[in-house]
């Protein structure tokens, strides 16, 4: 391909490099430059365990809260579990949901539901922040590129439908959120299977 050649075909000379094909320019006969495709560069793996140092997770963060009753218990919902485990690189993610966290060209999404979960258990010291949970999730979703899925009227009168299978109240949202958003939910927790929802673990 001559300079001439080159200024007045670019722009398909160009597509059809993005597409892998390789161009010699040249002046006068002569070689003077080449035209070749960029080699694509791949995004670096999510870090986990960002929050480690900060964050604490009792034993019983996910026991029944008071006078809820029992805890019955790719883009991707992310179960309040899920998270937590995710930002302090817990040994409890499992190898297929660490792989499916850890990969940036996954969307990750975490529900308003989960962060008002984490605020009251923060509350009664089951999990526990060297810092305010008000500014370090938020920090952390957004260090993780997790995506906010906020809490609407129709994904709450979605519960009204759902059977009792599963009696915590935060677990129930997620469901309907799942059902309405066209979601799945990365959680272990098996009591979400009846459901008839997705589930990654």
């Amino acid at each position: 391909m001559n300079v001439h050649e080159a200024k007045t075909h670019l722009s398909r000379a160009l597509a059809r490099v993005q597409a892998g094909e390789t161009f010699v320019i040249a002046k006068n006969g002569r070689p003077v430059a080449r035209l070749v495709p960029l080699a694509r560069r791949r995004k670096a793996p999510r870090p986990l365990g960002t929050a480690k140092s900060r964050v604490r997770i009792a034993a019983n963060w996910n026991a029944p809260l008071p006078g809820v009753g029992n805890v019955f218990s790719v883009k991707a919902l992310l179960d309040t579990c899920a998270f937590l485990w995710m930002i302090t690189d817990s040994a409890d993610l499992s190898p297929k949901a660490r792989d499916i966290v850890a990969d940036p060209e996954n969307d990750l999404y975490l529900s308003a539901a989960s962060c008002w979960e984490i605020a009251i258990k923060a509350g009664l010291g089951r999990i526990r922040f060297k810092g305010n949970p008000e500014q370090i999730i938020p920090e952390e979703m957004q260090k993780l590129s997790i995506r906010p899925v906020s809490v609407l009227h129709s994904h709450a009168l979605r519960t009204a439908n759902l059977k009792p299978h599963h009696r915590d109240p935060f677990d129930r949202i997620l469901i309907a959120q799942s059902e309405i958003e066209r979601l799945p939910i990365l959680t272990p927790d098996a009591l979400f299977r009846p459901y008839g929802v997705r589930l990654i673990w």
